[in-house]
């Protein structure tokens, strides 16, 4: 059973140490963030938290628009100020104008039908010790019927006794963004099922072949590579598109330099290609560390292709890679860890 959450005066030097540890979770989430929109506490409002509340809290949330049909990622980042361990958290997210409301039922009960319920994560819930930080996942599914506007999301974090009444402990909102112009962030190993796997060599061209299935063209902004890791070397990192009829690259980039270390951090870089619908490209990125050996990935072994990635635009053939910065022909049972911003057209 998870104790009770009971107000406790804090020295001013235990506050300034949790708004220090809490700017650092602050800041890695705010770099891992793929959205377009990030928001989190500002120090003045850690110190007012931490003088109401003594539980674990939201901190920090990012997410982006979406088109009718998208969906929308939302991720929330939680901290547990607690001096012992918290067991049982639950993160509840829904579309409704109910933030203001300060009764707890009510907030809860405000709901805009049209959009799902979401509750993560899965049973016994979320365990964060004294002073950890955990960023909890959400997709939000956009009926393809509702208007072009903008939506109030909210969060609720919530600890739970499997027996008796749970505990309300903090609450956020967001704005997002339902435009048949809006930028659309999607993630190429998302809507299959498989098994993640950490460690492969990663001194390639790896990429999925992917079909287009939008009604429309898309123009690529973006492209996000997760999960490269390089404890010593540094390397030279490059996003790639490829034409798979022609072999022809169709996209133009920067690569970018990264130095080491640098364990699992997304690297982004701005893309310029148009992806006309129906047809089928090769989506990747190239990486060449020196020295070779130290570098690596985490990658995705798919159950089976094709599948259609969440946001619906993009349906996942296969996946390849090549020993060289080149169209990537050989098969691979790996999916890279890439997330591509587009627009329609």
């Amino acid at each position: 059973m998870p104790a009770k959450s009971k107000r406790r005066r804090l020295t001013a030097a235990q506050i300034n140490e949790h708004i220090r540890t809490i700017q650092k979770a602050i800041k890695k989430h705010k770099r891992e963030n793929k959205g377009e929109h990030f928001t989190a506490v500002t120090p003045e409002e850690i110190e007012k938290k931490l003088k109401r509340i003594n539980s674990p809290m939201i901190i920090s949330q990012g997410w982006s628009g979406t088109a009718p049909g998208g969906t929308v990622n939302y991720n929330l980042g939680v901290y547990n100020s607690d001096p012992t361990q918290a067991i049982w958290l639950l993160a509840h997210v829904w579309v409704g104008s109910g933030n203001i409301d300060r009764t707890v039922g009510t907030f809860l009960l405000n709901v805009d039908a049209r959009f799902s319920r979401l509750t993560q994560p899965v049973f016994p819930g979320l365990t964060l010790a004294a002073g950890a930080f955990a960023i909890l996942n959400f997709t939000i599914k956009v009926p393809s019927t509702v208007e072009e506007t903008n939506y109030l999301g909210n969060s609720c974090l919530m600890q739970f006794n499997w027996h008796d009444i749970e505990t309300y402990l903090d609450r956020g909102v967001f704005v997002f963004a339902v435009s048949s112009g809006a930028a659309v962030d999607s993630d190429l190993v998302s809507g299959a099922t498989g098994t993640a796997i950490q460690g492969q060599s990663f001194n390639e061209t790896r990429a999925v072949d992917v079909t287009v299935l939008s009604a429309s063209d898309l123009a690529v902004e973006r492209m996000v590579l997760d999960g490269y890791k390089q404890p010593t070397a540094s390397a030279v990192v490059g996003a790639r598109i490829y034409d798979s009829s022609t072999n022809a690259l169709v996209s133009t980039s920067q690569d970018v330099n990264i130095s080491a270390p640098s364990i699992g951090v997304p690297i982004s870089i701005p893309v310029s290609a148009t992806l006309v619908s129906g047809r089928n490209y090769r989506v990747g990125f190239y990486a060449l560390g020196t020295p070779q050996s130290s570098l690596s990935g985490d990658v995705f072994q798919p159950a089976s292709f094709p599948y259609t990635e969440n946001s619906g635009l993009f349906r996942i053939n296969s996946a390849h890679s090549v020993g060289a910065d080149a169209f990537p022909q050989g098969p691979n049972i790996f999916a890279p860890r890439v997330t591509i911003r587009t627009r329609s057209l």
